[in-house]
């Protein structure tokens, strides 16, 4: 039922904008993003570096279990309690769920770097972390099969060497 609310919400919602456009708009020849090609000249280069295929998925193998360094510390939140003193809370996954996400706090992180988040040992976010910070990761369904999952925070020097990695755990039922 909520998909069928969000379906019709979102078709409205497009047909609404849609309407909105000038005739001039509608009259203005699309540009292609496709090479030029003549006779005797290479083709032309689009401006826009292609996506990333969304299937390629940085890993980083093993990344959670390294061993935690530096001072800082990661605690996961989840409807049901917290990761703080090597507790793992648990979650239940609804697949008719539109957007899942799991709270975290992290404290004592540098700031001054960019820092990598992974949960299971797969890249999903960049950022500056910082002293005292808390936010929310979106999981994607292969961060939500049923079992214990690990969500590491690192923090890397400019030799890319990590001095501050942090681990917790949260289990899916």
């Amino acid at each position: 039922m909520k998909k069928l609310a969000l379906v019709i919400a979102s078709a409205g919602l497009a047909l609404s904008l849609g309407a909105c456009g000038s005739s001039e708009q509608a009259q203005a020849p699309a540009q292609s993003e496709q090479p030029v090609v003549t006779e005797n000249a290479p083709a032309e280069q689009p401006q826009e570096a292609p996506e990333a295929n969304k299937d390629d998925k940085e890993t980083l193998p093993g990344i959670s279990e390294a061993e935690e360094v530096g001072a800082s510390t990661l605690e996961i939140d989840t409807s049901s309690g917290s990761s703080a003193d090597g507790n793992i809370p648990v979650m239940f996954y609804d697949p008719d769920t539109i957007l899942t996400q799991i709270g975290y706090s992290i404290t004592g992180f540098s700031g001054q770097v960019l820092g990598e988040i992974y949960v299971d040992d797969v890249l999903i976010d960049k950022m500056q972390f910082g002293q005292d910070v808390q936010g929310t990761l979106s999981l994607s369904p292969e961060q939500l099969t049923k079992g214990i999952h690990t969500v590491t925070f690192i923090e890397r020097d400019e030799d890319n060497k990590a001095f501050n990695i942090q681990h917790a755990q949260y289990e899916v039922k």
